[in-house]
């Protein structure tokens, strides 16, 4: 919950890190996360976090995604406040998601190839 802010913009990093998960999650809770009070600065910071009050409009209206889709399923098991019920890297890479129509593509910024040449333009 403590990391180095920039304090030089009107709106710190961190702070405005935290304020657009809380918008789409929504406050971290012990229900959601039971390990939560065990934070180093949890509980400094608890009232001040819980202060602000969020919609909480969920990831549906934030991606254009189905909610029954593995595509979704992926995200929010990767958007886990609890590390503990959090997907790992290597389950991600199991996921169905990836096994799945329409099929992922490499990243176009990583040669496939050793030596190949990445085209940027048309």
């Amino acid at each position: 919950m403590k990391g180095v802010e920039d304090k030089s913009t009107p709106n710190p990093f961190q702070l405005d890190q935290l304020e657009k998960i809380f918008k789409v999650l929504g406050h971290p809770t012990l229900e959601k996360w039971p390990t939560l009070a065990n934070l180093p600065h949890w509980q400094s910071n608890r009232l001040l976090i819980q202060s602000r009050k969020y919609d909480n409009s969920g990831l549906c209206s934030i991606v254009q995604l189905p909610p029954k889709s593995a595509a979704f399923d992926l995200l929010t098991r990767m958007l886990e406040y609890d590390p503990a019920k959090r997907i790992t890297a290597a389950q991600a890479l199991e996921h169905g998601y990836f096994r799945s129509d329409p099929m992922p593509g490499r990243n176009a910024l990583i040669p496939g190839q050793p030596g190949e040449k990445v085209s940027y333009g048309s």
